[in-house]
């Protein structure tokens, strides 16, 4: 009931104002004029694009506040603390106002009111029709235009997709034969190092109560960079046992990591991607197959079968999506790996 009462009475005010509006500026009423630009264009431009439902809006002096019910997911920034704001008129380039209606919504931070981002016609943003439908944009139909912003926040998600930053994890180096203190060297090939405890080598689990040598690069001659309780090192190791990623993940009891961000792509690094819903209030890791491993340049990816459920927790294993994604995210950590000690 009080959401009602709010609702009334935010209509009632706005249907005097906007009275007031249509006398005192109906001279103006063309004086909005914007420049179409592309879906593409608008999206970068914006620092919040959603749809959203406007649930009341109400004039303070040259501007018109907006309570939006926001509807996840959000194609791009949306804080929910925000407070949106649109021009109290069409001859400024302010949104069409209907309680109820929803909406397809571009906005910019106002740089001079902390908190407070704005939103109008030029920016893209337009009232959908009473069916839901989006209307059409200059280059993009309006029944594509969800399946182009679920793109464009999935590019913009994944700079430099597919290939490893600095220190990245790239293989696994066995220990068997390792000694048991270690040379760390400044750069490979150089002479005379600390020495440090093989212990303190940065490992990752690999089968029951068996581990591997984290390796972040490797160099002609059995030269493996690692790291010593977090320190990065280059160690010597002429025989080392190496195992570069894909040998060690592809076609194993795998899962989707925290730090995949949700997004499939249909060719590595190519064609347009898509989140799916576990990019979304994901609790845990996600069951996947990782079926095989492409290189692109520098790039790795893992072509992948999302599962609706874990095996290990008696599910069918059906696979609900099917893409690729990066073998890292953007801070450089493994989206994929398995469960080394099995169910």
């Amino acid at each position: 009931m009080a959401l009602i009462r709010m609702r009334t009475q935010a209509r009632t005010v706005v249907a005097a104002f906007l009275a007031t509006v249509a006398g005192g500026w109906a001279l103006d009423a063309k004086a909005c004029r914007c420049r179409p630009l592309s879906l593409a264009e608008y999206h970068a431009a914006a620092d919040h694009v959603f749809v959203a439902t406007l649930d009341a809006f109400a004039p303070e002096g040259d501007t018109v506040f907006l309570v939006f019910d926001i509807h996840p997911p959000a194609y791009k920034g949306a804080g929910i603390a925000r407070r949106w704001a649109t021009a109290p008129h069409s001859a400024a380039c302010g949104l069409p106002l209907a309680a109820g209606r929803s909406y397809l919504v571009f906005a910019q931070d106002d740089t001079t009111s902390p908190g407070v981002s704005r939103t109008g016609t030029c920016d893209g943003s337009r009232m959908l029709a009473a069916n839901g439908d989006i209307p059409d944009f200059s280059d993009v139909p309006g029944r594509y235009v969800p399946r182009q912003l679920e793109a464009l926040a999935a590019t913009a998600a994944s700079p430099g997709a597919g290939q490893p930053v600095d220190g990245a994890v790239i293989g696994l180096l066995r220990t068997a034969g390792l000694p048991a203190r270690v040379r760390g060297h400044d750069r490979p090939g150089t002479g005379s190092g600390r020495l440090s405890p093989s212990s303190s080598l940065d490992r990752r689990e690999i089968a029951y109560e068996q581990s591997a040598v984290v390796v972040a690069a490797t160099a002609p001659g059995g030269w493996y960079r690692v790291r010593f309780d977090g320190r990065p090192a280059w160690i010597h190791v002429p025989d080392g046992d190496f195992r570069p990623l894909p040998s060690v993940v592809v076609n194993r009891l795998n899962y989707l990591t925290m730090a995949w961000d949700g997004v499939l792509w249909p060719a590595p690094g190519a064609g347009l991607p898509f989140r799916t819903r576990h990019a979304f209030d994901r609790p845990r890791e996600v069951p996947a197959r990782v079926i095989g491993a492409n290189r692109v340049a520098d790039s790795l990816w893992w072509h992948v079968e999302v599962l609706s459920s874990s095996p290990c927790e008696g599910g069918d294993g059906a696979t609900i999506g099917a893409g690729y994604v990066p073998a890292w995210n953007v801070d450089g950590e493994l989206t994929a790996w398995y469960y080394a000690r099995g169910c």
